[in-house]
């Protein structure tokens, strides 16, 4: 009965330090920006109707669009550290000086509700009773719920 215990407690204890080492870095913003992009990219949906079968994209749709555009400025505004080492001026001037401003972790609550309410939007617009969802579905949602996850950790952290 002992050793169930300490087996108990050691896998507490490396819960713990996996939920510390995801509150003090950027790995699910990183992880769910990059999967937000590619959701967006990749094909979303196959849709079938009389035989023919065809693959929805969300990049050429407007939703899809602004996916894009929200993925990579919520990029620029998670690691805005690591950008300006590269490129110092992006934040001297006009809309990047807001970008230095803001907080990553409620600018990344508010992207993942637009891109929510986005994909809502475009699934309403199309008739999914003759589609499927395919890879690029899953890695979006996959990478809003990272990026939801980056947005409550980090609130919470501070």
């Amino acid at each position: 009965m002992l050793n169930i215990k300490i087996l108990i407690d050691r896998g507490n204890e490396k819960m713990n330090e996996f939920l510390e080492k995801l509150k003090t870095t950027r790995i699910l913003a990183c992880v769910g920006t990059i999967c937000m992009f590619f959701g967006a990219v990749i094909s979303y949906a196959r849709v079938t109707a009389w035989g023919y079968s065809a693959n929805v994209h969300l990049y050429n749709h407007f939703e899809g669009i602004i996916i894009v555009i929200i993925a990579i400025i919520n990029f620029l505004f998670i690691f805005k550290d690591i950008v300006a080492n590269y490129i110092p001026k992006l934040f001297e001037i006009g809309i990047g000086k807001k970008i230095a401003e803001m907080n990553s972790s409620k600018l990344s609550l508010i992207s993942t509700g637009i891109v929510i309410l986005l994909a809502v939007i475009l699934h309403m617009r199309l008739d999914f009773s003759i589609a499927r969802f395919v890879l690029g579905f899953y890695v979006l949602y996959f990478g809003v719920i990272c990026l939801g996850l980056f947005g409550i950790l980090h609130k919470q952290n501070g």
